[in-house]
């Protein structure tokens, strides 16, 4: 297998709906993906190697619905791990400490975030600046234009 053949290894930091939770709970036979995990899984060139939450028998029920290699209950452990993308499924409040906290670990080529960024302009600011610095792609989850499901809706 060849470089450009790999699966990218992710992990989420988070375990709640918007991780995976919208895709486990929908309906049998609905279409669409509506979580991070779903649309790893889907697109098929992911990897989902850790799940990350502080609540660990959540992580380990969403690593076992989710198959993926490992949970942990720290960031910190996120953090002594390469990931090429992480995923940021947590509460608002709590983006702006673990996105500086894995900046400045440089675990990562990706960091993929729910909305908002950070809960002020200056907090936004900060984790963009220290993102240009250290060379990791930040990727705001912003809306779903793209998915006929919701351009149907307008």
């Amino acid at each position: 297998m060849n470089e450009s053949e790999k699966p990218l290894i992710t992990a989420i930091v988070g375990t709640g709906l918007m991780a995976g939770g919208y895709d486990r709970n929908k309906f049998a036979g609905e279409e669409g993906v509506y979580s991070h995990a779903g649309a790893y899984k889907r697109n098929g060139k992911f990897h989902l190697k850790t799940v990350c939450d502080i609540d660990l028998k959540k992580a380990s029920s969403f690593q076992r619905d989710w198959n993926a290699d490992c949970c942990v209950g720290n960031i910190d452990d996120i953090c002594s791990r390469f990931h090429d993308v992480i995923s940021i499924c947590t509460p608002d409040k709590t983006h702006f400490e673990i996105i500086k906290t894995l900046l400045e670990s440089r675990c990562c080529r990706t960091l993929f975030v729910e909305k908002p960024l950070a809960v002020n302009l200056g907090q936004a600011r900060e984790i963009m600046e220290k993102a240009r610095k250290v060379r990791i792609h930040l990727v705001i989850n912003f809306q779903r234009n793209f998915d006929n499901t919701y351009s149907e809706l307008s």
